[in-house]
């Protein structure tokens, strides 16, 4: 699709203009204080820490809110903390590669298992080799190349463990002839030959058919990584895991009836990390490295140009986050209903070159721009490969999400588009970590302006990002991330002179009892008057998704967009008479439903299910804002206050505030429940999560 740049060159030359004149009256700086008091104001609700930037060549902005270590109350998360981002790292992955491609130095169709055979087949120094391989691995080796029955009682635990030997095997080989000096990727694919016709295009684009971690029930890889401090290497977790290939290498498929956009045919797609990790061993037999480790992604990802000074990206290896520097923020994550805690002591590798960055938002920001607002790194027709999507057709998200090369989309019964949020176009790839993530990161069209928006507290290990307090429903965390990004948008479009377009309920305040309840229908489906109630049985049943996630999704959806969802499944629905289709979202009409699901318009009623124990709160008084240019604290308010960009230490202590900051100190109220900060709940440094999910 060329559509979504090119249609916007004009749009964005036009915004520009716009920004350039109300620089004069809205500069850099009010921005950044607007999107400073927004972070302020959610990360106080929800007991959580956000990171946010925008850039283009005329505006860089950046804020932050909330503690970093949230075990030292004066520790605070700054813009300049590095934030592990998980699947973000794809787009840098998918930029590297096209740039190689452009330069001649590889191919996008060739296969990479002559390259990754080369990396196998690169000795390394015998005195180097683990002590575990002469006893234990070299003795299994030939099961590679001659497997005899006692190969089949090998384990894939041992399997993955020996992967640590593979290199050194010709310091065996000579003893032992049994012992094979190399192997290859299809020998460690179990004999797989299907593995030597997958192609750099193929796995960038999701559509190698190459399997992922997530198809092993027992959660290996997650167990191995949270259950301890070591890093688990790309060979390690690619020889662990399944080697059975979802569909053939580039297939094809016809969209079956009853799927958006039937009938189609497209490429087959299924999401897979781990073919991203085989990118990365190709590139490291391309380029001749001894170690996977020594393959330069910052350099890789900005290709010709040198990587600007400024920017901060980390692409860890090996080591814990806590490893890298006092710069990589600390991460929070929980199983489901159960207390946080920092994973920070936890290997920062994820997943080599599909999981494994950890940026600044402003060096997400920026590299999106780059990417997509000019033709710096790549160039239009590349562009334009990159956002040709294609829908996932198998396992995760099946069509609903879409892919091009490295790049997220959205696919419906018009097929592929961008990522939407709230309207506007998002060319870049979200993330999330294990304890951390920015779900929205990429390059803006309408605006003409590099995004991303990063927390430091995961759900149940990285299935998305959340707030951490405990007066809140453990299902409820993931709306801080939502609010917040709302809020957020629609300043964004303020400050470019554009209509808001994103959700404004995010308030926090309490609705009346009384305008909790259902409406008495919520239409008429094929002739038959339906309540939500009888709507959501039916919803639960045939999509397979939770009551809370379905209000989520009508929060969404207008009436008139409803019914035509459902007109293109060839169903009737019609509306209830004396709402306006056009504007009434469909969750207005299940609000007691949704209540029930602690969800909907009415989430802040619904009954409190304790899952984590607060600390003791704070003396009445000690918390508060630092206020500036106030005549007094009865002037003061939370959009206005904190009123600069000096609000981290002085917004820690009162004493602070009024000595070193010349600021005022405006208590909170107690009593408002809107304005507190929520205390954090206790820690215990040895818990360990039970990771069944």
């Amino acid at each position: 699709k060329e559509a979504p740049v090119m249609q916007h060159r004009t749009l964005q030359v036009l915004l520009m203009a716009t920004l350039s004149i109300q620089a004069q009256t809205c500069p850099q700086e009010q921005l950044q204080r607007k999107l400073q008091s927004i972070l302020h104001k959610h990360s106080q609700f929800w007991n959580a820490s956000f990171s946010v930037a925008i850039y283009n060549n005329t505006y860089s902005v950046a804020a932050a809110s909330g503690l970093n270590d949230y075990s030292d109350p004066k520790s605070f998360l700054t813009p300049e903390h590095q934030i592990p981002m998980g699947s973000t790292t794809k787009l840098f992955t998918a930029v590297s590669v096209m740039q190689l491609v452009a330069a001649g130095t590889i191919e996008l169709d060739q296969p990479v298992a002559p390259l990754v055979d080369r990396y196998l087949a690169n000795p390394q120094p015998c005195d180097q080799a683990p002590a575990m391989c002469e006893s234990e691995c070299a003795p299994l080796a030939h099961c590679y190349t001659n497997p005899s029955g006692v190969c089949k009682s090998v384990t894939k635990e041992k399997q993955a463990s020996c992967s640590y030997c593979l290199r050194y095997l010709h310091c065996f080989s000579r003893v032992n002839p049994s012992v094979p000096s190399k192997v290859t990727l299809m020998q460690l694919w179990d004999r797989n030959a299907t593995i030597e016709k997958v192609t750099f295009r193929q796995l960038l684009s999701m559509n190698s058919g190459v399997k992922d971690y997530y198809y092993d029930q027992t959660n290996w890889l997650y167990n191995q990584v949270m259950r301890s401090t070591r890093d688990v290497e790309p060979l390690e977790y690619l020889v662990h895991m399944d080697h059975s290939f979802e569909f053939t290498p580039g297939a094809s498929i016809q969209i079956p009836a009853g799927k958006p956009g039937a009938g189609q045919t497209v490429q087959r797609g299924a999401y897979s990390t781990n073919g991203f990790s085989l990118i990365g061993l190709a590139l490291a037999g391309k380029f001749n490295l001894s170690s996977w480790a020594d393959l330069d992604q910052r350099a890789l990802a900005w290709g010709n140009q040198t990587a600007p000074s400024h920017n901060k990206t980390l692409f860890p290896t090996r080591g814990t986050c806590l490893a890298q520097g006092d710069t990589v923020a600390h991460q929070y994550t929980s199983d489901l209903n159960a207390p946080f805690f920092d994973i920070s002591n936890h290997s920062c590798l994820n997943s080599w070159l599909g999981g494994n960055i950890a940026p600044r938002p402003i060096d997400v920001a920026e590299f999106a721009h780059a990417a997509f607002g000019t033709d710096s790194l790549i160039d239009q027709d590349t562009q334009n490969q990159m956002l040709a999507l294609h829908p996932m057709t198998d396992a995760f998200l099946e069509y609903r999400l879409a892919y091009g090369l490295g790049v997220e989309g959205s696919w419906d019964n018009q097929g592929g588009s961008p990522m939407l949020w709230c309207g506007y176009s998002v060319l870049g790839h979200g993330g999330l970590d294990y304890g951390s993530g920015a779900p929205i990161n990429g390059y803006m069209p309408e605006f003409g302006l590099g995004f991303s928006l990063a927390m430091t507290s995961g759900l149940e290990f990285g299935s998305g990002c959340g707030g951490m307090a405990c007066n809140r429903n453990y299902n409820q965390l993931g709306r801080a991330y939502t609010f917040a990004s709302n809020e957020i948008g629609n300043a964004i479009a303020e400050f470019a002179g554009q209509k808001p377009m994103c959700s404004a309920d995010y308030d926090y305040k309490v609705p009346p009892a009384s305008s909790c309840v259902d409406a008495a229908w919520l239409g008429i489906f094929d002739g038959n008057n339906t309540t939500c109630t009888t709507w959501f049985s039916f919803a639960e049943q045939q999509y397979q998704i939770s009551p809370e996630k379905l209000c989520d999704w009508l929060s969404t959806e207008t009436l008139s967009a409803f019914q035509k969802m459902y007109a293109l499944q060839n169903v009737s629905y019609i509306p209830p008479k004396g709402y306006d289709a056009a504007t009434t979202l469909t969750v207005n009409l299940c609000k007691g439903t949704c209540l029930s699901a602690g969800a909907g318009p009415c989430w802040l009623r619904a009954p409190h299910q304790e899952w984590c124990t607060p600390s003791p709160a704070p003396p009445p008084g000690s918390r508060g804002n630092c206020c500036f240019d106030l005549a007094s604290c009865s002037s003061a308010d939370r959009t206005h206050c904190p009123g600069t960009a000096k609000t981290k230490p002085c917004d820690s202590d009162q004493n602070i505030c009024s000595a070193d900051c010349h600021g005022t100190w405006c208590p909170l109220n107690n009593n408002d429940e809107s304005s507190m900060a929520y205390p954090w709940q206790q820690l215990t440094e040895t818990h360990e999560p039970e990771v069944d999910s």
